[in-house]
């Protein structure tokens, strides 16, 4: 599934969402406005039914905001692509197209990837190691930029135990994935969500408070 396939997939859910959100928001204020007697509700019911819809311009901005901040800045994938990838040291990164199990070590910049398909991971400060579906074992120096795969699990447990690497976590990749990019996946959706938010605390204040609907009565008329 393409970026603009995906983008037009999600752009009708969110239509249709908005459909169903915006007649629940316009009944249910019509409800309350009738039960507390306001002759002329029509305003506070229009603006309930079109909250979710004038969101929209805002959402696009916070998606290419993301986009932007997701390639840029954090350098993981942005939303709406069809590959995962996740940083590797400072010139690398763990990636994986069109599905999450198959993911290989590949140059941040672009190139050949230097790795069979990696079956599992364990990375630290200098150095990254794990394990193949070839059957082999890896280590990948982050510094240097060395890999290099051992045939011989012995052979490779003394190499890792030469550098002091036996207390790392090993993890499969889709695992490392999600767990590295966790927290700034929540903190930029607590960000987008400020402004719907203060938008739907200012909607309901409109329909609770006797002033507010008595100016919107008042314009009405």
């Amino acid at each position: 599934m393409g970026p603009l396939f995906q983008l037009v997939f999600f752009g009708i859910i969110y239509v249709v969402l908005s459909l169903v959100i915006g007649v629940i928001l316009a009944s249910i204020t019509w409800i309350i406005l009738k039960a507390k007697k306001i002759t002329k509700p029509g305003k506070v019911v229009k603006k309930a039914f079109s909250y979710p819809f004038k969101l929209i311009p805002y959402l696009v901005v916070a998606v290419i905001l993301t986009i932007v901040i997701c390639e840029y800045v954090r350098g993981v994938d942005a939303p709406f692509t069809d590959y995962w990838s996740i940083p590797m040291g400072s010139n690398y990164q763990l990636l994986s197209i069109d599905t999450t199990d198959n993911w290989h070590i590949h140059p941040s910049g672009g190139g050949e990837s230097i790795s069979s398909n990696i079956q599992s991971v364990s990375i630290g400060s200098e150095i990254a190691f794990g394990e193949t579906d070839m059957e082999t074992w890896y280590i990948f120096d982050l510094s240097s930029s060395r890999y290099k795969e051992y045939s011989d699990i012995a052979v490779f447990q003394s190499k890792i135990s030469a550098v002091g690497a036996k207390s790392f976590e090993w993890m499969s990749p889709d695992k490392y994935y999600y767990k590295q990019r966790r927290f700034g996946d929540i903190l930029m959706f607590l960000v987008i969500l400020i402004y719907p938010v203060y938008s739907f605390i200012r909607l309901t204040l409109v329909v609770f408070s006797e002033r507010n609907l008595t100016k919107s009565s008042t314009r009405t008329k």
